[in-house]
């Protein structure tokens, strides 16, 4: 495993360079030992830097991408409700921006199980993505490309499959080592008038929620409409239109078209589903006083939940956590909580998690039984926050009469 410092910035290459948040030194988040494992967890810098002239925040140096995203990265996207809405809304959205012909190709780039592609299956799917996991998409008739992305998977698949007219990445943008060659790869395998539609968490958005538990080393940038704009233009594309969805906690998905390609008729379907009151981002101009408030709001997040857990153990009550996202890590790993403090972390059956330690802790990964769930925890630490209003209901539905520890934006028990 290999890190390496950031020495310039990965969107235009300035050296203009300010460190902005600092959680220390972290496991990777997807770092899960197999109980029993006596395996000491490394850690890496996860610090944030910000480029004063493109507005790009991102890790100050980065893990090579096999140790990141390699043949065996357990993340699923069909496990998520949220994210299988999510892909079937783009699909209906892009058919009335820009309708699909059945021969027309669909290349999702890290596609994982192929959840998104399984939405396109009227017209000609490829997913290319690095993992195993792409191959379950296979028994769905959706073809599999294994490799990272960047200008050579794009000539390959180009020369196999044709040119597409919808690219999608999807949480896969802001976190490739390199977006000039991820870019310089979609300009090669797009169609003309073909459409390069990008989700990626929001900036703007991630500063106000508090959001800092995302800032992990899997995810290497965070990007706003700004930014996303100054990388687009240096590969002659341009932004159709931008609009806010849910996902991750709050996220932009862009359209984007080679320059002198966006027409008339795309553009006035975008500003119909606007009229329709699809909700469009305009772009926000993200400071070094906003990440101030920020950094002080993080620090002052670990004050808060140190001291509940500390008030709790010493009533001699017991804490579950709830859900074992990524984000899950960065919020156990900065608020340095242990076993003594979290008995375990329950996750669902099927879950590739289970049977493991939580990065960088004794904390086991095991399956919610109701025994666990209700008999032995006088509170559900809600690691997956972010879908709170899911869980609630749902642990209520199975017996879980405790009470609710909601880490953020803001530590509260209800």
């Amino acid at each position: 495993m290999t890190w390496t410092p950031l020495t310039r910035c990965r969107g235009c290459d300035s050296a203009a360079l300010e460190p902005v948040v600092e959680l220390g030194m972290l496991p990777l988040v997807n770092a899960f030992e197999p109980i029993g494992s006596s395996v000491p967890a490394t850690l890496y810098p996860h610090t944030i830097v910000w480029c004063s002239r493109c507005g790009l925040a991102q890790q100050s140096g980065r893990v090579d991408a096999e140790t990141l995203f390699g043949r065996s990265y357990p993340y699923r996207s069909s496990v998520t409700r949220a994210l299988r809405d999510n892909f079937a809304g783009l699909y209906a959205e892009h058919q009335k921006i820009a309708p699909l012909g059945p021969d027309d190709l669909v290349v999702d780039i890290g596609g994982n199980d192929g959840n998104l592609l399984s939405h396109f299956l009227a017209h000609r799917t490829l997913n290319v993505t690095p993992e195993d996991m792409g191959k379950l998409g296979e028994e769905r008739g959706i073809a599999h490309h294994q490799a990272y992305w960047g200008p050579e998977t794009a000539r390959e698949v180009v020369n196999k499959h044709g040119q597409a007219k919808l690219i999608t990445a999807t949480n896969v943008f802001a976190h490739t080592p390199s977006p000039s060659d991820f870019l310089e790869g979609v300009t090669h395998a797009l169609a003309p008038g073909g459409i390069f539609a990008s989700e990626s968490h929001y900036l703007p958005g991630l500063l106000r929620g508090n959001q800092w538990d995302t800032l992990y080393l899997e995810h290497d940038r965070f990007l706003s409409l700004q930014s996303i704009r100054h990388q687009l233009a240096a590969h002659d594309m341009q932004i159709l239109g931008a609009r806010s969805i849910p996902t991750h906690g709050g996220s932009i998905r862009v359209y984007a078209m080679r320059c002198g390609e966006v027409n008339a008729l795309a553009l006035r379907a975008f500003e119909k589903l606007v009229r329709e009151g699809v909700p469009v981002v305009h772009e926000e101009t993200v400071t070094l006083a906003d990440f101030a408030t920020f950094r002080a709001k993080v620090v002052q997040h670990r004050r808060d939940m140190q001291r509940l857990i500390g008030d709790i153990r010493r009533l001699g009550m017991s804490i579950v956590g709830i859900g074992a996202p990524s984000r899950a890590a960065t919020l156990i790993g900065y608020d340095g909580l242990s076993v003594d403090d979290v008995s375990c972390v329950l996750e669902t059956k099927g879950s590739h998690k289970l049977g493991h330690y939580m990065p960088g802790t004794r904390i086991q990964v095991v399956e919610e039984t109701e025994e666990r769930l209700c008999l032995h925890a006088d509170f559900a630490l809600l690691l997956s926050h972010h879908i709170a209003d899911e869980l609630k209901p749902a642990l209520r539905s199975k017996g879980f009469g405790g009470k609710f520890i909601v880490p953020l934006p803001e530590v509260r028990i209800e």
